[in-house]
């Protein structure tokens, strides 16, 4: 009984320590923060001078609703300052996090962390590709192929 007594405060200890986590949403009543990694698009807009028609091309950065996360902070038994940064409400740019907590979970929370950065930063695009399309009105998303090369562009119809 005692051993009972002592694994169940254990594991208390344990599970109520100090991190921050980063999930994909899989229910609608997850908690956390909320955020969608960023989908790149393209926006053509003809402009019209006196003498000439130019085709501008603007790079859009828009949320990919298929790749939702959050991000859950638990103080439990230590203390936690996190500071995540979003723009235009939805794009994690950057998460600061500081965890005072000397347990192997909060070094595996925060390592995953790092990593979905990196896949966050590696997703973005900074310059438009710079493949012909064959009109100068819409917008259209980059699409690429399962091994994450650049695959053509798709209308969309708005």
């Amino acid at each position: 009984m005692h051993l009972r007594i002592i694994a169940l405060a254990l594991t208390a200890v344990l599970t109520s320590c100090a991190g921050v986590q980063v999930h994909r949403v899989t229910d609608r009543n997850q908690p956390g923060i909320r955020y969608w990694r960023p989908a790149p698009y393209l926006a053509l807009v003809e402009t019209r001078t006196e003498n000439a028609v130019a085709c501008e091309v603007r790079p859009l950065m828009l949320p990919d609703k298929t790749e939702e996360y959050a991000i859950t902070i638990n103080a439990g038994l230590g203390s936690v300052k996190a500071t995540p940064t979003l723009t235009d409400g939805w794009n994690l740019v950057s998460l600061n996090a500081e965890a005072d907590s000397k347990t192997s979970e909060n070094l595996t929370a925060l390592a995953t962390l790092l990593k979905t950065g990196a896949e966050i930063k590696a997703r973005g695009v900074t310059k438009p590709p710079t493949q012909p399309v064959p009109t100068c009105r819409g917008v259209f998303r980059v699409d690429y192929d399962a091994a994450g090369n650049f695959k053509g562009f798709s209308r969309i119809s708005l």
